[in-house]
């Protein structure tokens, strides 16, 4: 069974104890034998799991020139119609990305990216081109010091235009990261609907507040997010992370030239500044450790830059030395890997 199911083992604090052996990997990551503790996916997230790793079969065959564009088209069309996303046309690789407007929406870094890519050559390689920007995820600034996890919620819910949740929130930080009451719509436990950030001052990685009788851990940003597209935990989003899967430079690169390219932007979970960890995102202090989500809206040259939104560009109660000068990022792929591999990142 192919899976690039991912689990932490220690996120914000929050102690998970490992009840599985380890599983047995292929060359690719897969799992070629499952678990059977909490760590194994439920068999909803397995079905999730097929579809997205058939999709990316044929984003594959696609750079190889093993099937036509028109064909990856129809593929992604299905899934997309499946899980209930009607304008599919958005997502298609061959579609242009011309920037929208001239605002700092499409500045990213030092680098502006204004052109159109709609004459540029679909070359084989990481990805189909030297760059995809999806320009319509836009940075929120985090209202508080615990609230990057809702922020970048917020910016990818926005993008896929999610402004009213399935369980009649209105899209708002405060709306993704509250706690639940007893008795509310769509509460299944008093954790939280979606993202479980006020419960657990933060946004974990993963969660499990009933080891070890329930029989999966929880990943409250991709559930979160598919909790609130439609009200169930595996629609759009997977996480990928350690320990059952090493992130690798080829991993990451090739998942996100994949979603960037199907139009479909990414959260990462980043470790800055940890023992045996120098990197930090652009802008952020160098004298602390720090926990922060990011979303991940694009790539360039050929998928070796990621570009993200930042919610901490003039986000609230960070402290001091955080120097960003834009909400909207560009850094090396090799240095996020560094930062994500501790944790993960959702696809």
């Amino acid at each position: 069974m192919a899976a690039l199911v991912v689990l932490a083992a220690l996120t914000l604090g929050q102690a998970h104890l490992s009840y599985a052996d380890d599983p047995i990997l292929g060359p690719g990551g897969e799992i070629l034998e499952d678990d059977t503790g909490p760590e194994a996916l439920s068999p909803e997230a397995e079905e999730l799991l097929k579809a997205r790793m058939s999709l990316l079969d044929d984003y594959n065959d696609l750079k190889a020139g093993l099937i036509t564009m028109a064909t990856y088209n129809a593929h992604l069309d299905e899934f997309l119609e499946s899980v209930g996303i009607t304008d599919t046309a958005r997502h298609h690789p061959d579609r242009t990305s011309e920037c929208p407007d001239s605002t700092a929406s499409c500045d990213d870094a030092t680098e502006s990216f204004g052109a159109s890519d709609a004459a540029e050559e679909f070359t084989p390689g990481a990805a189909l081109r030297e760059r995809r920007i999806l320009w319509m995820v836009i940075q929120v600034p985090q209202t508080n010091g615990e609230y990057c996890g809702p922020a970048t919620a917020y910016s990818i819910a926005k993008y896929w235009e999610f402004d009213e949740s399935f369980f009649h929130d209105y899209l708002s930080q405060a709306a993704l990261g509250a706690k639940c009451t007893t008795g509310q719509y769509g509460c299944g436990d008093i954790a939280g609907k979606y993202l479980m950030t006020d419960y657990f001052h933060g946004t974990n990685w993963n969660y499990h507040i009933c080891l070890p009788l329930c029989g999966y851990l929880h990943y409250p940003m991709a559930q979160g997010i598919n909790r609130w597209y439609n009200g169930g935990e595996n629609s759009l989003y997977l996480a990928v992370g350690v320990p059952h899967t090493t992130i690798t430079y080829t991993m990451f690169k090739n998942a996100l030239a994949q979603n960037m390219d199907a139009g479909w932007p990414m959260a990462a979970n980043v470790d800055e500044n940890t023992e045996g960890n120098p990197y930090r995102l652009n802008g952020h202090p160098t004298n602390r450790p720090i926990s922060h989500w990011v979303a991940v809206r694009g790539y360039s040259n050929w998928g070796d830059n990621t570009h993200y939104v930042d919610s901490a560009y003039h986000g609230t109660g960070l402290g001091e030395g955080f120097t960003i000068t834009q909400g909207n990022q560009r850094i090396l792929t090799n240095e996020m890997v560094q930062m994500v591999k501790w944790k993960g990142y959702i696809w």
